[in-house]
């Protein structure tokens, strides 16, 4: 589905009765950051009824027994969204897992691409739900794993700029935590 701007979608939306109401608050995304992912690739809208379509890398980084996780995203508003995942990036159309996890290092911890070894990709998984950025919103996530190791990453929780938000990613800073690797992110 195309629309013109994020108006227009916020009226599709509205019209096919999603509460957009959360949105903007809260750490939640707007209607303009939908729609920049509509127009970057980062998802599509399938419907009627809405349901926005993501394929997702996680990428799982191991160090000494502890597993890196996303504590919380700072917003370019200074909102913070607290998070339990592993680095994850949107997959543009066509992209191989592997690419879409170096981009997600790079752009989200900083990492040079010679400092990465990709370990495996694991099957896909798919899950429906709710939308945490979107609240009210539908989404179906399409999910890849990709094991990797990083040479030279700190063992101590840090934050990073992430470099896409220059690109209009909402998301500023992202603040990287270690976990026991039994636990999950």
């Amino acid at each position: 589905m195309v629309f013109e701007n994020s108006d227009a979608l916020a009226m599709w939306l509205a019209a096919w009765g999603v509460d957009m109401s959360l949105w903007g608050k809260d750490g939640n995304k707007t209607a303009v950051d939908l729609w920049l992912e509509l127009q970057h690739g980062d998802c599509i809208l399938q419907g009627p009824p809405p349901l926005r379509v993501v394929r997702v890398v996680q990428v799982v980084i191991q160090q000494e027994g502890k597993v890196l996780i996303e504590g919380a995203q700072e917003m370019g508003d200074g909102r913070l969204r607290s998070r339990r995942f592993f680095p994850a990036e949107k997959m543009k159309p066509g992209e191989p897992p592997a690419a879409a996890a170096l981009r997600c290092l790079r752009e989200e911890l900083g990492v040079a691409l010679e400092q990465v070894v990709i370990l495996s990709e694991g099957g896909a998984q798919t899950e429906k739900g709710d939308s945490p950025s979107y609240p009210g919103l539908q989404t179906e996530y399409h999910f890849v794993e990709v094991a990797a190791r990083i040479r030279g990453l700190s063992d101590q929780d840090f934050w990073h700029e992430n470099l896409a938000h220059t690109l209009n990613d909402p998301v500023k800073r992202h603040h990287w935590t270690w976990v026991q690797a039994d636990r999950n992110a």
